[in-house]
């Protein structure tokens, strides 16, 4: 379920951003691309240091979590989602997961699913 919602925000952003036109292949051509490039993609970025950046964070936060690099790219995308449609409040990726990158850093021992959590809660107020 989260993953189709995934892909349905991550689609939605894309194809405001650049046109998905009538190719049923413009989708699949995303969700071949790395999580970084889809997390750039969705910020409206395509600078290549915040891209490094980008995949920098999902490693680390990965790592620091024990969380699957692909949930770090789901979670980050449903806390962006999340926030804008409960709370109204607009907020990038890179900046969410600057923000939990700072939080893992902190030595507990976080899922970023727990992470993500907190984190909507604290911004949502």
């Amino acid at each position: 379920m989260i993953a189709g919602l995934i892909a349905v925000i991550a689609g939605t952003f894309v194809c405001g951003i650049f046109g998905c036109g009538s190719d049923p292949g413009s989708l699949q051509s995303i969700e071949s691309q790395p999580f970084e490039k889809r997390l750039a993609l969705v910020d409206s970025t395509t600078d290549p240091a915040k891209i490094i950046r980008y995949r920098y964070l999902i490693e680390n936060l990965s790592e620091h979590t024990s969380t699957p690099q692909k949930e770090v790219y789901e979670l980050t995308l449903w806390t962006k989602d999340y926030l804008e449609r409960q709370y109204g409040k607009r907020s990038n990726c890179i900046d969410i997961m600057e923000d939990l990158n700072t939080a893992s850093a902190s030595g507990s021992a976080c899922n970023y699913k727990d992470l993500t959590a907190i984190y909507v809660v604290s911004k949502g107020k």
